[in-house]
């Protein structure tokens, strides 16, 4: 699945064996989710003044979420997956990363550096299994 420049209020995609692919998108509200397969968001954006909140989710695939350096848009990524790494490579945002080994499952707290001063927020919940998530800048 490819979606490329869209607008909506909500998105809802799915797939199984398949990647999902979200490029230069707005919505306020997201789901995206695939078995074996990878989930990619690049260069996201939100429709309207209300809080954006996407959802990604997949088992045996990748997440890689890259986002733009906006100084408008405060971004909160919640992160976790279980036999993989979360890999983060961000210039100007804090974040926190909590691994528990006793689990084999990884977790991190990504939020932006303006995300409490901003008006417009993105929530993003990613979640795989048996893989890795990546967040980076976009290019």
């Amino acid at each position: 699945i490819l979606a490329s420049a869209t607008t909506a209020a909500f998105a809802d995609f799915g797939t199984s064996n398949g990647k999902i692919e979200i490029e230069h998108c707005k919505f306020n509200k997201l789901d995206a989710k695939t078995s074996n397969g990878s989930i990619v968001l690049d260069n996201i954006n939100k429709m309207s003044s209300a809080e954006g909140n996407y959802n990604l989710k997949t088992s045996n695939g990748k997440i890689v979420i890259e986002l733009n350096d906006s100084a408008e848009l405060g971004c909160m990524i919640d992160a976790t997956t279980s036999l993989g790494s979360i890999a983060i490579d961000l210039p100007q945002l804090n974040y926190f990363v909590d691994k528990k080994t006793f689990s084999m499952q990884s977790m991190a707290q990504i939020k932006s550096a303006n995300f409490d001063t901003v008006a417009d927020k993105v929530f993003i919940n990613a979640h795989t299994s048996n893989s890795s998530i990546s967040i980076e800048s976009a290019k």
